[in-house]
Parts: structure tokens; sequence; C-alpha cells
């Protein structure tokens, strides 16, 4: 388990270091603003400002004229920067990698909390294994031997008590016959000592008498007492013997325990062996994702004020684009104003040559009772009036194709808002996109923090469960060396 969550936690950190590569480059190469290609002729290879635009000029982010030349002194336009940018977010997809970013992120975060969950189902395993029915049958017999080492203590106290009892006794009647006897040879002496006259031998014959029969008793009474001590000491030796066996078997038990114990707490600090190495490497990973996540916020931190910075470019682009389309409609407008002028004037003026040529027949008709040098100056007039209409029909046609030039650049003019606002739109969905990717990765930063909850939760869970099966195995072994020292 551990194995394969050290080889997903690598992929995670893998993964997320060549996304963090990758945004840095896509960074660095909108934060560019001139560009180039190898041809260029304007900017030599030497200057430092050529690899980056070479970079945007491949890559069809910016370009440059005709004649190779790049023109850095150029001054940009907003409508250039607006291009540019929607050259850079298409070429590399910045809307979707955005979106599968926080997707993977969201991934990766589900398969760590599946992980945490295994690793709760593992715990869990673990203390139904320390409850299992070995724990209980071995804390069944322990609770057995207590019983039966306080019984057996306590009938050897009552037995110990008995045998002093009978010697404090038989040591009384011992001093007794002690004293007794040390009479009896006072007397003897007294009687093989001559004797004294005026003393009577009788009463001294007869008082031996009795003491020789009270002695006599005592020494029965002693010898059945001896025997009884001796059928008492028989019991308890048979007793001690039986005492023996059973601690015997005890302490086999009790070394059944001990093996057992030792092999559980050898399981044990396996187990705990396991657990810190897999949560050394859990940890390690967690700084390495805090660290990635950090890295990113700071990252969605920059975005987020580059689009800001945009936002406000768009907003003044936006002015500038409705400002221009005011000129221009107006320049436009007072333009056809002044063509429907010279048209209405054209018109006028061919209506009066018309009139001219309607009433030609007539004056040709009275120019024929004229001389011929009247029709002369007629004629050279006639050909001025010709050249003029001429001259007024190309002018009308110039005007013509000057309206259809203008219509098509109020065509193009058209287009051009068309495209912009698209741009704009494009870049308003961008912002909304990265706002909710900032909101994913503040709901990914609290469940980094709940799942962190969780797993010192857990860590402390295995303390406890160490420091209690420590302290059972501790009891146990007192309790053992407690019935050991009892039984000696």
């Amino acid at each position: 388990m551990s194995v394969v969550l050290d080889r997903r936690l690598l992929k995670l950190t893998l993964f997320a270091k060549a996304r963090l590569f990758l945004i840095s480059l896509i960074l660095f190469a909108r934060i560019a603003v001139f560009s180039t290609t190898p041809n260029i002729r304007d900017l030599t290879p030497a200057s430092k400002e050529y690899k980056a635009v070479s970079f945007l000029v491949e890559k069809k982010i910016m370009e440059v004229d005709q004649n190779q030349n790049f023109k850095p002194s150029l001054l940009i336009t907003r409508l250039d920067l607006a291009k540019y940018l929607y050259n850079l977010i298409t070429t590399y997809d910045f809307e979707t990698l955005c979106s599968k970013t926080a997707s993977d992120v969201s991934k990766d975060i589900e398969k760590l909390q599946r992980q945490i969950n295994n690793l709760e189902k593992e715990v869990q395993e673990i203390q139904r294994f320390l409850q299992t029915a070995e724990i209980s049958r071995l804390s069944s017999e322990l609770n057995d031997l207590k019983k039966r080492v306080a019984n057996l203590e306590g009938r050897v106290n009552t037995r110990l008590e008995q045998v002093d009892k009978k010697l404090a006794e038989l040591d009384t009647k011992l001093k007794l016959i002690e004293s007794r006897v040390s009479q009896l040879t006072t007397t003897a002496t007294a009687i093989t000592q001559p004797s004294q006259p005026g003393q009577p031998t009788h009463t001294a014959l007869a008082e031996l008498q009795n003491t020789v029969k009270s002695l006599d008793s005592t020494v029965k009474s002693l010898s059945e007492s001896s025997k009884r001590i001796d059928d008492t000491l028989k019991g308890q030796s048979t007793e001690l013997a039986n005492l023996r066996s059973k601690l015997a078997s005890v302490e086999g038990s009790v070394q059944q325990i001990s093996k057992s114990l030792s092999d559980f707490d050898k399981r044990l600090g396996s187990l705990h062996d396991a657990i810190v190495g897999d949560r050394r490497t859990f940890t390690a990973q967690l700084d390495s994702l805090r660290m990635d996540v950090s890295k990113l916020s700071e990252q969605q931190q920059e975005n987020s004020k580059f689009f800001q910075n945009l936002t406000e470019e768009l907003k003044e682009t936006k002015q500038k684009i409705s400002s221009v389309e005011s000129t221009i409609a107006k320049e436009i407008n007072a333009q056809v104003v002044e063509l429907s002028k010279t048209l209405v004037n054209l018109d006028e003026r061919v209506g009066k040559l018309e009139k001219v040529i309607n009433t030609g027949e007539e004056f040709i008709n009275r120019l024929e009772t004229l001389d011929p040098l009247t029709l002369v100056n007629f004629a050279g007039n006639l050909q001025l009036i010709t050249n003029r209409v001429e001259q007024l029909e190309t002018r009308a046609q110039k005007n013509e194709e000057a309206v259809r030039v203008i219509n098509a650049d109020l065509k193009q003019l058209t287009s051009q808002i068309a495209d912009t606002k698209s741009v704009q739109r494009q870049l308003e969905d961008t912002i909304t996109k990265l706002e909710t990717s900032i909101e994913k990765q503040s709901e990914l930063e609290r469940m980094l923090k709940e799942s962190e909850k969780r797993v010192q939760s857990l860590r402390n869970e295995l303390e406890i469960y160490k420091w209690l099966s420590v302290a059972a195995i501790t009891v146990s072994v007192l309790f053992a060396l407690l019935f050991v020292l009892g039984a000696q």
C-alpha cells in the first residue's frame, strides 16, 4: 500500500512540476512584447531581445512586414495588443489549459482522499486486530491465573499460620518438659544425697512417683502430638508438591503468554515502523504538494493581476473604439452629404444639358439660315460643351468609385470592430474561467487543510493505540513477575 502511494504521489509531483514549467513558459511568452523571425533584417542575432522576438514570430504571435523588418521603434496600438493577446491565447489554448489544470488538480485531490480513506480502513483493521479473540482469550487467562494465584496464596498463608501455631505450642510444651526435667534432676540429686535427720523420705518417693506418672502422660501426649504433626507435615508436603506442579504449569502458561506478547510486540513494532515510514513519505509528499500549490497560487495571483490590467485595457479600448466609430461615422456622413450635394448638382447640370440638346434641333434649324462663320463658332461652343459634359461624367464616375472605396473601408472597419468585440468576449470568458479556477484553488486548499487535520487525528490515534499496547504489555509482565515472586 505504501509503495503504491509513493508511486502515485511521485507521479502527482512530476505532473505538477511539468504543469508549472508549462505555465511559466506561457507566461514568459505572454509578457514578451517584441518578436521576430530568424530572418530579421533590422535586428541582429547578437542582441539580447533577438531570441524572444524570434520565438514570438515563429509561434505566429507577432509578425514582421513584407520586407522582413520588425521595426522595434514602432509604437503599438490597443488593437495590435488585442490581436497579439488573441494570437497568444489561441496558439497555446490557454483557456482549456486553465480548466484542465484545475480538473487535474481536483482529480489528484480525489486520489489523495481515496488513499486517506484506505489508510483509515487499515487503521480500523488494526483496531479490530487489537480487539480480536486472541487478546480477549489472553485477558481471560490472565484473570483466571490471578484468581488461582490469589486462592493459592490464601491457602498457603492459612496453612503456614496453622504450622506456626503448632510449632509455638510445641515450643511451650518443650519448655515445660525442660523445666520439669530440671526439677526431676534436682529431686534426684536430693534423693541421692544422704538424708538429713528429721526429713521424711516417704513423701519424697511419693512425689517422685507422681512426677514420673505425669512425665509418662506428657510423653504420651507429646508422641501423639508429634504423630499428628507428622501427619500434617505429610499432608503439607503433598499439597506443596501439588502447588509446585501447579506453579510449573502456571510458569509454562506464563512463558507462552510472554512469547505471544513478545510476538505481538514485534508485530506492533514492525507495524509502527511501517506507519512511521508511510507517515514520513506522506508528510514529505504533502510538503511538496503544498509548495506546488503555493506556487500555483502565486501564479494565479499574477494571472489575476494580469487579467485585471487586461480588463482595464479592454475598457479603454472600448472607449477608444466607440470614439473612433463616432468620428468615422461623422466623417462618412459628411462625405456622403457632400457627395449627395455634388450628385444633385451634376443631375441639375445634366438636366440642363439635356434641355440644351433637346433644343439643339431648333438651334440647328435656325442656324441653317445663318452664315458659315456663326456655324463654326457654334460648333466650337458645342464641342466645348460636350467636353465639359464628358469631364462631368468622369468626375461622377470617380465620385462613385470613391463611394465604393468608402463603403469597402466601412465594411473593413465593421469587421475589425466585430473582431475586437469577439476578442473582448473571449477575454471576458477567460477572466470568468480564471475566477472559477481561483475559487477551485481555494476549495482545493480547504480540502488539503481538512486532509491534513484528518491525517493528524490518525497520527494521534495511532500514538494512543501504541501507548495502550505498551501499557497492556507492561501490565501483563508485571502481573507475571508478581505471580512468580508470590509463588517463590
